[in-house]
């Protein structure tokens, strides 16, 4: 093999290995690799010669070998390793694997274009990671076939924001807030570059999408048995920090008070002969009386006791 081609399988290498893959599927991987860059030189083919049906002969030579030297034709399932080994090797080299079939239109060709130019500059004006830059590029050619075909056969001289608006209503249908704003943003990327290319006027700014607020994801209410698990978890750490962090908990999921309301709690607001605990409410300035439960009542004592300063 030729010094690039060792450089190359180094790189793939370090690449699986960074992405956490079982050691044998690195090895196994690399090793699919290496053969097949060895039956390139041996038949003077570049990488970048090479086409899908370049690696479906190298899998059949590869069979007939695993019959040689086995006795026996391979299970069904073993072609996918020197295959899925040889596809990431290719997708590392040459970027773009397996390469796109012919454009179909004067229309397809154009939308390719305009994506590979706004893939380059995300890369390289932007700099971004290459998880973003596939979401990114992912919705430009899912946006780019869906118009096209819509008959826009002409590019994007005749986009319009009610085309915008009809293919946000096709990709919001099964998707949660969160999952529509990724799909607005990732629209609007796209459209300013159709804008910057001066394909299209401004868009970018017809695209709307729901608000988000801070913790919505967070639930609101645990079940009983949700908390529950969360108190018996708790109670296990003795230290003086657990020991509060228990009661603090018991106070909670017993009577529900705010966070200023506990950390407002004072040694005389709790009378341990008549059981009660005195509140006082921090938005109102009021006080409540309530009873002193018997499991509140034993962490409290357990913080005291051995937890607090």
């Amino acid at each position: 093999m030729s010094r690039n081609h060792v450089s190359l399988l180094s790189e793939y290498r370090e690449k699986l290995q960074q992405q956490r893959y079982n050691p044998v599927v690195v090895h196994n991987y690399c090793r699919n690799a290496e053969q097949f860059l060895s039956y390139l030189t041996g038949r003077k083919i570049g990488l970048k010669a090479v086409i899908p049906e370049t690696v479906s002969q190298f899998l059949r030579l590869a069979a007939r070998r695993f019959r040689v030297r086995h006795g026996r034709a391979p299970a069904s399932k073993w072609i996918s390793i020197p295959r899925s080994g040889i596809q990431g090797l290719l997708k590392l080299a040459l970027r773009c694997w397996p390469p796109e079939p012919p454009a179909t239109s004067a229309g397809e060709a154009l939308c390719r274009d305009v994506c590979k130019e706004y893939g380059t500059w995300l890369r390289e004006e932007r700099g971004l990671a290459d998880a973003s830059i596939n979401a990114l590029l992912w919705e430009a050619h899912n946006f780019c076939a869906w118009y096209g075909g819509r008959g826009g056969t002409a590019g994007f001289k005749e986009l319009g924001s009610h085309d915008v608006d009809a293919y946000f209503e096709t990709r919001a249908p099964g998707l949660r807030r969160k999952s529509l704003t990724d799909v607005a943003e990732r629209l609007r990327s796209f459209l300013r570059h159709l804008y910057r290319a001066h394909l299209v006027v401004d868009l970018a700014s017809r695209v709307s999408a729901p608000s988000l607020y801070a913790y919505e994801t967070i639930p609101s209410i645990l079940g009983e048995d949700q908390i529950a698990a969360v108190l018996q978890s708790a109670e296990k750490d003795r230290s003086p920090l657990g020991l509060r962090d228990y009661a603090i908990l018991r106070l909670l999921a017993t009577y529900g008070l705010r966070v200023g309301e506990i950390a407002g709690l004072k040694l005389n607001d709790i009378d341990w002969r008549a059981e009660t605990l005195n509140v006082r409410h921090s938005k109102t300035g009021t006080h409540t009386l309530l009873p002193l439960t018997e499991p509140v009542g034993e962490a409290l004592i357990q913080y005291l006791r051995h937890g607090r300063p």
